[in-house]
């Protein structure tokens, strides 16, 4: 809101100049400076460095201090800066991957390989399996802990009577009930024994046969 059109085309020229002077003259000799001691970049990646810019709004913001303060001639010391930091970001920073190609340090980017752990955890579960108790199976008025079931099998849902119930160890399975289970392979196959098939009862009742010895 403290930037007008108007007054930065009077700082055009001033600001053209520093913006040369900081283009090809004080940014390339600091940044070959500060690098010297890292002689194994090639030159080519300084001379990137060096390139990249002025750009931000941590100068806008700093070139407000003298306008608070009430410093003479503090809005053409802001509207300079600003005009700065706007040309470097048009010349500059829009033709930063034109020489980054000129210099051969341009690279396209690459996804880099997930990590094993996050390879493996993407492995999409299987799909629920809905089964029904039936009345006189091995399930029927037990409790879940009572079955013993595998650890890759889970009873996420039961129905009864039409109303969804949250399972847990100590829930008694009714015939009737509709479970929607988490599992797969013999695990649910074992399930599936527990609870859709009746249990074969010996009757206790029948009388025992007593064998007479001949004589």
């Amino acid at each position: 809101m403290l930037v007008f059109p108007s007054k930065l085309i009077p700082v055009a020229g001033i600001g053209l100049f520093i913006c040369f002077v900081l283009m090809f003259l004080a940014r390339p000799m600091a940044v070959l400076i500060c690098l010297l001691p890292f002689r194994k970049m090639p030159l080519k990646e300084r001379v990137m460095l060096s390139w990249v810019g002025l750009r931000g709004s941590v100068p806008i913001i700093l070139a407000t201090f003298p306008l608070i303060s009430g410093v003479q001639k503090a809005d053409m010391i802001f509207n300079v800066v600003f005009f700065v930091v706007l040309t470097s970001v048009l010349a500059q920073g829009s033709s930063i991957p034109f020489f980054a190609r000129r210099l051969g340090v341009y690279a396209p980017l690459e996804s880099l390989p997930e990590p094993p752990e996050a390879v493996a955890g993407k492995e999409e579960w299987e799909p629920l399996v809905k089964l029904k108790v039936l009345s006189g199976s091995a399930a029927d008025g037990k409790q879940i802990a009572d079955l013993n079931l595998p650890d890759d099998t889970w009873i996420a849902v039961l129905r009864r009577e039409g109303h969804p119930i949250r399972p847990g160890g100590s829930t008694v399975l009714k015939g009737g009930d509709l479970l929607s289970v988490q599992s797969s392979g013999p695990s649910l196959d074992l399930l599936r024994s527990l609870v859709e098939k009746k249990e074969i009862a010996s009757d206790d009742n029948e009388p025992e046969q007593q064998i007479i010895p001949r004589g």
